[in-house]
């Protein structure tokens, strides 16, 4: 081959190989993850209209509806008032997404991103629907499987990235910053029941249907350790365990789920009285798998002495936050964690050492 045409070879061979870069550069500046590559640019003008989301996938679906108050709730479950922190972290995600890179816009190949429609048997997706206070739709996005390594420090720290699909359009793509989201009702509702420390607890009292009673007390909020009233000769109390989780039943108390109280004229499976030396009265009513919770006011501890210099967690007014429990907790019955309920109404048989 002559110099000549080595050299023409050579400089068209250059131009080609620029001008790929120049298109590989300007695709990966398009794909890049910046502020203008939001997945909904003009979102932050829209949040305060959306007044209900839906989160459904192939086997259930999930409302929350904003009141005119602006407290969000589930209908299915008679208004009871969602987590609101969840709420937010979800519309604020609509809002902050970014995307990281485009994937395919080929229906049959929506299932390796878990993208497949929602009404098909095999699908992963979850479709999540903003509606705005009009009745239309502001926004409505499928969900599909998560990558594990968001950016740290970007949009998506702390969450996943996701594989999304905008509903009624071909393009998929791969964004950070929308945290995980569940259709399940439990994962939706705001599952914080009661917090009374066992620092404060003086008494506890388990009436059982059978007739048995089981109490626990102590005489002041220092003393470490609970007397069980009436125990049986020979027998030792668990040193963990047992005792130790009747008494702190009340403390960060979650539960499963809930329903609008049914009032019932049949005695309850057990009725557990928690006693606190600042004067609040708690009662858990169980009825097979449900509890019901009453709060009250007893001022005569404190009139026998002021147990509240070495209560640091007791409520300046003991009347107003038993009012206050009684408003939040007094609808509702509650379906509590297996655990919690066999520590909340134990036997006396549960809290004992076998025998020897």
């Amino acid at each position: 081959m002559k110099s000549k045409t080595i050299i023409v070879f050579a400089t068209i061979t250059g131009i080609a190989v620029a001008a790929a870069a120049v298109v590989l550069w300007r695709d990966h500046r398009a794909y890049a993850p910046t502020a203008e590559m939001a997945v909904y640019p003009d979102m932050g003008q829209k949040l305060e209209t959306v007044s209900s989301i839906t989160v459904a996938d192939k086997d259930t679906t999930i409302v929350l509806k904003k009141s005119d108050q602006g407290l969000w709730t589930l209908p299915e479950k008679s208004d009871y008032p969602a987590n609101t922190a969840q709420v937010r972290r979800l519309l604020l995600a609509f809002d902050r997404m970014t995307i990281v890179e485009p994937k395919t816009e080929k229906p049959e190949l929506y299932g390796r991103l878990g993208l497949t429609d929602i009404t098909l048997p095999d699908s992963r997706a979850r479709l999540i629907t903003l509606g705005g206070s009009d009745g239309a739709t502001v926004a409505a996005l499928l969900v599909g499987d998560t990558v594990r390594g968001a950016v740290p420090g970007g949009a998506g720290a702390g969450t996943d990235r996701a594989y999304i699909r905008k509903q009624g359009e071909a393009a998929t793509w791969l964004v950070d910053g929308l945290p995980p989201v569940a259709a399940t009702t439990a994962s939706w509702l705001d599952d914080k029941l009661l917090n009374v420390e066992k620092e404060r607890i003086a008494s506890v009292t388990v009436h059982h249907q059978s007739g048995e009673r089981l109490e626990a007390t102590r005489d002041t909020p220092d003393q470490a350790t609970f007397q069980i009233a009436d125990l049986p000769k020979g027998r030792v109390v668990k040193t963990y365990g047992g005792l130790d989780n009747m008494t702190a039943t009340l403390a960060y108390l979650t539960f499963d789920d809930v329903r609008a109280a049914v009032p019932s004229d049949q005695p309850p499976t057990a009725a557990t009285i928690y006693k606190t030396f600042d004067g609040l009265v708690v009662t858990a009513t169980v009825r097979e798998e449900w509890v019901h919770f009453t709060a009250t006011f007893d001022p005569a501890p404190l009139a026998a002495g002021d147990m509240t210099k070495i209560l640091p967690k007791a409520p300046a007014d003991g009347k107003a936050e038993a009012a206050a429990i009684q408003a939040r907790l007094g609808g509702w019955d509650y379906k509590l964690p297996d655990f919690k309920l066999k520590d909340l109404m134990p036997v006396l048989d549960d809290l004992l050492e076998p025998k020897p």
